[in-house]
């Protein structure tokens, strides 16, 4: 065990506390249902890894301490994710690098593919992107040399991933704009209105800072998001006005 910052970890990579958490993290970022605490703590308790399990056998399941009826329902549930879309800042997201969360994933993502990732990226290429310090960048060419077995892995394991990076025209209508989206939207689910929103040159943000250009206003606002646009001199337009000026 030692201390990083704040938190005491354990750097043991076969600790087996430590696998079934690595488990259950990957498979919930992935959207995979049935390895809760206790699925996970078995499969561990099997030494099987992150990989081990995505290649499972109905044999290695029994084994392990599965009944017939779940091993079936595991493997099932490890078919229906292989061949659902998945984005790929969830597969990156999901082999727990410290400090790379979804977004973060996205950010970086945008800017560099999973290929060139796992090809290798330095530091120095990584703290020069916005949002990523010094400290951050460290820690994140550290767990792609760390994890490039398993990302590689997940890259080849999925049907289809689908591409943060997008490739944009120059006069697209959002080029050089950052948007945050609140309220409910009537033009599709957030997600894909975000994911439009990014095909069309934008960032979208979570919150509205200095930076942000446009505040998107669906139903049900509260005032606190548009007052602080206005303090901070962001545009906030309708929904409807957003769709009209993207038409």
């Amino acid at each position: 065990m030692v201390w990083q910052g704040d938190f005491l970890n354990c750097n043991n990579d076969v600790c087996e506390g430590r696998l079934a958490s690595q488990l259950e993290f990957l498979t919930k970022t992935l959207g995979m249902d049935l390895i809760g605490g206790k699925a996970a703590e078995k499969l561990a308790k099997a030494g099987v890894d992150c990989i081990g399990l995505l290649s499972i056998t109905d044999d290695t399941l029994l084994k392990a301490g599965f009944g017939a009826g779940q091993s079936a329902n595991i493997l099932a549930e490890i078919k229906r994710i292989k061949a659902a879309q998945i984005d790929d800042f969830k597969v990156l997201a999901s082999v727990g690098i410290h400090t790379l969360g979804r977004r973060a994933s996205k950010s970086l993502l945008s800017e560099y593919p999973l290929d060139v990732l796992l090809q290798g990226v330095s530091e120095a290429q990584i703290s020069a992107l916005s949002g990523f310090a010094d400290t951050k960048a460290a820690a994140i060419t550290t767990g792609l040399e760390k994890h490039n077995a398993l990302l590689t892995f997940l890259v080849g394991f999925f049907d289809t991933v689908v591409k943060s990076k997008l490739d944009i025209a120059t006069d697209a209508p959002l080029v050089g704009k950052n948007v945050v989206f609140t309220g409910t939207l009537s033009s599709g689910s957030r997600n894909d209105v975000e994911r439009k929103a990014e095909e069309l040159g934008a960032k979208v943000q979570s919150n509205v800072n200095s930076k942000t250009h446009f505040l998107i206003c669906g139903a049900n606002v509260g005032a606190s998001k548009t007052n602080k646009a206005a303090g901070l001199g962001v545009k906030v337009i309708s929904e409807e006005d957003y769709l009209t000026m993207i038409a």
